[in-house]
């Protein structure tokens, strides 16, 4: 079998010097790193510094018992990240239970075997591996569930839930907050001349060119087709616009490169804007932030497009960096 040490450090907490040697000896053959301890207290500091791989601990010591030493290394570590097993000469069930129950995988009495402790190891190390790989695997499936699949940023069913829950804290502590909806101007026209490949970069790089111009806290999203979304906590009207005309100007000003070879095409766009923001008395609910939102999105495309509009009490008006605008 394939060593499955590979220089990984192990933590050994255990006050017999002699026992202590002995692991050590072992884990080296195995091709670990041996750290001892002969306290509790200093082998949970080691663990905190260290993060062995796996812990081997006995139960009686002379500062902390091996029971509650076990609950301390967990504190902050899931027991599979940091896997204890107990090896000590007590053989009890009532200390065998005891110790599983704390959160140790396995339990190994004195004096050991050598073959017995490193098959223990090896069978500790593989049920860590198996559980950092799901553990991997439905981070993996998280953040599918709430990505869009081709630009990458948040989907449609994310960015409501994020905008319910912020239309919520606003409510409940006056916070203010914005909404902001951009559709690509004659995105069909883009698709029919270049094909739905390039229409597929320039919403990448639509996507990209929004998020680089945001702050980090704010949430930004694919709300359907050509349409995006961004939220923007603790940012009112005057804000959430300003920054929309950023978007809408940068987005402007880029070139989309897509293709390869000969069927490189520079792609130019523009995009219309428009922007909602609470509190506002007109506004009741997050579905009708975001009804309020398209409202003004729809007049600054009937308008001519390559526009941000805004909607306020009720009103909806053009924005226009430094052109006097009274929001």
């Amino acid at each position: 079998m394939a060593d499955i040490g590979g220089g990984r450090k192990v933590l050994i907490i255990d006050d017999s010097k002699f026992d202590v040697m002995l692991l050590a000896d072992v884990l080296r053959n195995m091709g670990f790193i041996p750290i001892c301890s002969n306290t509790s207290r200093e082998g949970v500091m080691v663990a905190e510094e260290e993060l062995p791989s796996i812990v081997l601990l006995d139960i009686v010591m002379p500062d902390i018992d091996g029971i509650e030493t076990i609950k301390l290394l967990h504190q902050k570590k899931n027991p599979m990240e940091m896997p204890v097993i107990m090896v000590t000469s007590l053989d009890k069930p009532e200390y065998v239970k005891a110790a599983l129950d704390a959160g140790a995988v396995d339990y190994v009495k004195k004096p050991f075997s050598e073959m017995e402790l490193v098959a223990r190891v090896r069978a500790a190390l593989r049920q860590k591996q198996l559980y950092e790989e799901l553990k991997q695997m439905n981070e993996r499936l998280t953040k599918l569930a709430v990505t869009d699949g081709l630009t990458g940023v948040y989907n449609h069913m994310y960015l409501m839930e994020k905008l319910k829950e912020q239309f919520h804290i606003s409510s409940r502590y006056g916070h203010c907050f914005s909404f902001v909806m951009l559709d690509i101007d004659f995105f069909k026209k883009v698709n029919d001349r270049y094909g739905h490949s390039v229409g597929d970069c320039v919403l990448k790089g639509v996507s990209k060119s929004m998020k680089e111009s945001v702050r980090s806290a704010d949430i930004v999203g694919r709300y359907g087709g050509e349409e995006f979304s961004v939220i923007m906590p603790m940012v009112n009207a005057e804000g959430a616009c300003v920054a929309s005309e950023r978007i809408r100007k940068s987005i402007g000003e880029e070139e989309f490169i897509c293709g390869e070879g000969r069927d490189v095409e520079g792609v130019k766009i523009t995009v219309s804007i428009g922007v909602s923001s609470c509190p506002d008395g007109h506004i009741g609910g997050y579905s009708e932030m975001v009804v309020a939102a398209d409202k003004a999105l729809y007049e600054a495309k009937r308008s001519g497009r390559n526009r941000v509009y805004c909607f306020r009490e009720g009103n909806i008006k053009e924005f226009k960096l430094n052109g006097g605008n009274e929001l």
